[in-house]
């Protein structure tokens, strides 16, 4: 699930931030551009690990930043391919689930990737003199015993996997 990669970058440090210490600003900078994005056959970069080497420092013509060659480790979250993940329902409506993982809430589960059947609920709950409406999605889970109803709700833990 969680693995770090040793990665080597050009990186542009600018002249306002040259003042700070040079780890301290080439490690903003790597955060900067590493961190909350999906890299390509890699995964999504979650830490700056450690910064392994830094050389360099140029500047080029008509370009305020230096440039340093940067050797790091990255801390980057990449699921196998029928992994079970363990999440948080952040909310629910017609369309499907909305789930954090924690570290990362864009996680959108649609009604039709959903374990069937399934169906979804409003109901209308008051709370602080006002109503609001609530989607619920439930599952019947055929036992051999019973038909037990399974309930959303928003904070629960769900285990995602396909």
């Amino acid at each position: 699930m969680f693995l770090t990669s040793t990665l080597v970058d050009t990186v542009p440090v600018a002249a306002e931030n040259l003042a700070k210490p040079t780890f301290k600003a080439v490690q903003e900078v790597l955060e900067e551009l590493y961190l909350d994005r999906v890299i390509r056959d890699l995964g999504l970069g979650v830490a700056v690990y450690n910064v392994l080497d830094i050389k360099g420092g140029d500047v080029y013509p008509s370009d305020s930043s230096a440039y340093f060659t940067v050797t790091f480790d990255l801390v980057v979250f990449r699921p196998v391919s029928g992994e079970v993940l363990v999440g948080r329902l952040l909310k629910s409506d017609r369309s499907g689930l909305h789930v954090t993982l924690g570290f990362f809430s864009d996680i959108f589960i649609p009604d039709f990737n959903m374990m069937q059947p399934a169906f979804t609920r409003t109901r209308r709950i008051s709370g602080s003199g006002s109503w609001k409406m609530v989607n619920s999605w439930i599952w019947i889970w055929m036992s051999p015993s019973a038909y037990v109803s399974l309930k959303s709700g928003s904070g629960r833990p769900l285990r995602l996997g396909r």
